[in-house]
């Protein structure tokens, strides 16, 4: 029985497409930050006659010394913003919701510095990040139903994308290492053919690829420029 070729090199042009466009986090390095005003209502005893409703821009909720503890209002850009604050009014948790609907959750560390934070594109893109001690992005999760995937993504110190691992819908299952440039070195996957192992030169291009495909084990060699070197069988 003859079967028909299998193009390894475009499979793993197409895990490595993956890699490139559907797994990138963008938006959030200017995402809501809580404005502390001055209006507080902390320490007040509550009227006799509660009024049904209270209007404002912006309210300021103080502890007993004064020191501003929560904070709720509309922000600058149109953005409503629920802060809370530790006792030293350092903001420690931010919840905002943007003008175009896109909600965010900001935690805070004791020094200030974002930690975390999750949010809503307004495309109903969920997105994680995790936050480093100096602020620097380093653990990444995306689900894209746009681009039909799901991953997690790893950066360096410098916040530049070293590793991931992706799931599409079709059920190609990706991991990838990536050099400081930015451009896939190994790249292991799983598809309907078959898992296989990719290995590129500094500049991306696939030089090695190996398959497990439905026809049995395959191995491919290429030049740099994607020309055919070798092939087994």
């Amino acid at each position: 029985m003859q079967h028909e070729p299998i193009d390894l090199q475009n499979l793993v042009r197409r895990l490595a497409r993956l890699e490139r466009q559907n797994l990138k986090l963008k938006h959030l390095w200017g995402a809501t930050v809580l404005l502390v005003v001055a209006l507080g209502l902390m320490g007040q005893s509550p009227p006799t006659n509660m009024p049904k409703i209270i209007e404002a821009e912006r309210f300021t909720v103080r502890d007993a010394n004064g020191m501003p503890r929560a904070s709720w209002g509309i922000g600058p850009t149109g953005a409503l913003v629920l802060g809370m604050n530790d006792k030293d009014g350092k903001t420690r948790i931010t919840l905002g919701v943007e003008p175009d609907g896109s909600p965010s959750l900001d935690l805070r560390g004791k020094d200030g510095r974002r930690r975390l934070i999750m949010f809503v594109k307004g495309d109903d893109r969920p997105e994680l990040i995790l936050f480093d001690d100096r602020e620097k992005r380093r653990v990444g999760l995306i689900i894209d139903s746009k681009a039909s995937s799901a991953g997690l993504l790893l950066s360096d110190t410098a916040e530049r994308k070293r590793a991931s691992v992706f799931i599409g819908d079709d059920g190609v299952v990706g991991f990838t290492l990536l050099n400081t440039q930015g451009n896939p070195l190994i790249l292991m996957g799983e598809s309907k053919t078959g898992p296989l192992l990719s290995m590129s030169d500094s500049k991306g291009n696939a030089r090695v690829g190996l398959g497990l495909l439905s026809v049995g084990p395959t191995l491919r060699l290429w030049d740099e420029k994607g020309g055919l070197v070798r092939s087994i069988p």
